[in-house]
């Protein structure tokens, strides 16, 4: 809640920017060489091209073939793509992925596109509700990408592996409980 002055000016929280600002900050980047693109590929800065090129790729090609996987792989960087679908899902954020979804690349030659995490407000917001069953119905681009992406064996081996690591240690509910509470008590 705010007030300024006594004056009530109603609730706001407060979010790190998530710009070209941000990517400048946290990756030296030069702030008018990005492209950001959010929702259903809504461009924010720069270009969706390169990854609406990617999608089409992906939709018309073999993902099981290794070579066709090794151009994803150079297009996207996959440990981060994986890190951030596995996220998605563990918290069952239902306002996703059609929407609430971000993702960036520098115009740098080599940069790979990445994703980034904001706006969980629908997260853990139905227990009842199978993240992976709904995911598996969604029809979005970013839920077919990744539905095409499971063709490919060493791409659902790495992301099975990462799932598990993490079920592990960050989402164990142990870990999980102990960093809620943490909150809870600020």
């Amino acid at each position: 809640l705010v007030f300024i002055n006594g004056e009530y000016w109603g609730i706001h929280n407060i979010r790190e920017r998530q710009d070209k600002y941000y990517l400048r900050s946290l990756y030296g980047l030069d702030k008018d060489s990005v492209n950001i693109i959010s929702g259903n590929m809504t461009v924010s800065e720069g270009s969706a091209q390169s990854f609406i090129d990617l999608i089409d790729f992906v939709e018309s090609n073999e993902m099981s073939d290794s070579v066709n996987y090794a151009h994803v792989k150079n297009e996207i960087e996959i440990t981060n793509y994986m890190d951030y679908f596995m996220i998605e899902l563990y918290f069952n954020n239902r306002d996703w992925p059609g929407n609430n979804i971000k993702m960036w690349k520098s115009n740098t030659p080599g940069s790979k596109w990445r994703w980034i995490l904001y706006d969980l407000d629908a997260a853990f917001s139905d227990y009842t509700i199978d993240p992976f069953l709904s995911l598996a119905e969604n029809e979005s681009h970013q839920a077919r990408f990744f539905k095409k992406l499971l063709e490919n064996e060493e791409f659902k081996k790495q992301f099975f592996n990462r799932f598990s690591l993490h079920a592990k240690t960050a989402f164990d509910p142990k870990t999980s409980i102990g960093y809620l509470n943490e909150m809870i008590l600020r």
